[in-house]
C-alpha cells in the first residue's frame, strides 16, 4: 500500500518527542515514524514509496527500525494498549503486526530492535518489582515470540534505555542505563 506523506508532519516528527527511527544497509536507508495512531515507513531514496507498517493502534512514540541480513526492514513499537509489537517488510508489504509482549499493566519505555545476524530480538524497559524500571527482552523463534526475559537481576534502581545489537555468529548484545547511586552508567 502506497501512502502519501506530509512533509509538514515528517518535519514536525523530527522536532518533537517522537523522532523517526532510521536504518541503513546495502545503500538503502529507511525511515519510520508515528503518524496519528499508525506507523509509516519509507525508503529515503524513494520517499514516494511510503508504506504503512501498522494501520492503527500504535502509540505516538517513535518506533524502532532495523534491517535484516536481506536488507529489508523490521519495526518494533509500543501499541496504544501498552503491548510491544513487531512487523517485517518482505519487499512488497508489511506482515500483520505481531505481539512481542502483551501489556502487563506497567509503564513501558520505547522498544529497541535488532534484526540482522540471527532471529529478531526486541528489548524494552518496564516498571517491575517495587515500581522501578527493569530491562526485558524477547527473541523470535520459528513463527512466534519467546516469553519475555528479565535481562538482569532484580534491583531497586531504574534500568532504562536498552539498546540491542547483533554480534558474531548470531549472538545478541544488550546494554542499558542504570543508576549506580550517583549517576546513570551503561551496563
Amino acid at each position: 500500500m502506497r501512502e502519501k506523506i506530509s512533509r509538514h508532519f515528517l518535519l514536525a516528527s523530527l522536532l518533537i518527542a517522537a523522532p523517526p527511527s532510521a536504518a541503513r544497509a546495502a545503500g538503502t536507508a529507511w525511515l519510520a515514524y508515528p503518524d496519528g495512531g499508525r506507523i509509516v515507513a519509507l525508503p529515503l531514496d524513494r520517499p514516494g514509496d511510503a508504506s504503512v507498517v501498522a494501520p492503527g493502534g500504535a502509540s505516538d512514540f517513535a518506533p524502532s527500525l532495523a534491517l535484516g541480513d536481506d536488507g529489508l526492514p523490521a519495526a518494533a513499537w509500543l501499541a496504544e494498549d501498552g503491548a510491544v509489537a513487531f512487523s517485517r517488510f518482505d519487499g512488497r508489504s508489511w506482515s500483520a503486526p505481531e505481539t512481542v509482549c502483551a501489556n502487563r499493566g506497567s509503564n513501558r519505555g520505547l522498544p529497541t530492535l535488532v534484526a540482522a545476524g540471527g532471529p529478531p530480538a526486541v528489548a524494552w524497559a518496564e516498571e517491575a518489582g517495587g515500581g522501578f524500571e527493569d530491562v526485558f527482552y524477547a527473541l523470535r523463534s520459528g513463527n512466534g515470540w519467546g516469553a519475555p526475559v528479565r535481562a538482569h537481576e532484580e534491583n531497586l534502581v531504574p534500568d532504562i534505555m536498552p539498546s540491542a545489537r547483533a554480534g558474531a555468529g548470531g549472538a545478541r548484545g544488550l546494554s542499558w542505563q542504570t543508576d549506580d547511586g550517583s549517576r546513570y552508567v551503561e551496563r
